[in-house]
């Protein structure tokens, strides 16, 4: 957890150090944070078609956490998952949706999806390939 404390209007640098202090060890002694989803949480893993990769994992850009009081009991959040149309080709970073946080009903905090790893599409020889495999294989 990273604080910052601001202190105007005080003439002497002791008392805005000292306010400064004050006002962080407030901080420190009262809120804490929850971690919600890691950055390298899977959220979902999607489906590709004409890809030269069948799936790709969804993860948060950030980690996903929420600052409350101290003392009190880990909440239980729900989250809700909103995906853009996936575009091919994808780059590793890549947003293609965003996680919503909601806690009774009111959005808490969210955060951007990105792709794990680059995807091309298929170009007209690998899918006739792709094609011909299925096609030989029983599966078509």
């Amino acid at each position: 957890m990273r604080l910052i404390a601001i202190v105007l209007g005080e003439d002497n640098a002791k008392i805005r150090n000292s306010e400064a202090s004050t006002l962080l060890d407030y901080g420190f002694n009262n809120k804490q944070i929850q971690l919600i989803k890691k950055d390298t949480d899977v959220i979902k893993k999607i489906k590709l078609d004409k890809a030269t990769s069948q799936t790709v994992s969804v993860v948060p850009e950030y980690a996903v956490s929420i600052l409350k009081d101290k003392g009190v009991n880990n909440t239980k959040y729900k989250t809700k998952i909103e995906m853009n149309k996936i575009k091919l080709p994808l780059r590793k970073g890549d947003k293609v949706g965003k996680i919503i946080v909601m806690d009774d009903g009111k959005e808490i905090t969210s955060q951007n999806l990105v792709v794990t790893k680059n995807v091309d599409k298929l170009n007209f020889f690998q899918l006739f390939l792709k094609n011909l495999e299925k096609v030989t294989t029983g599966i078509l």
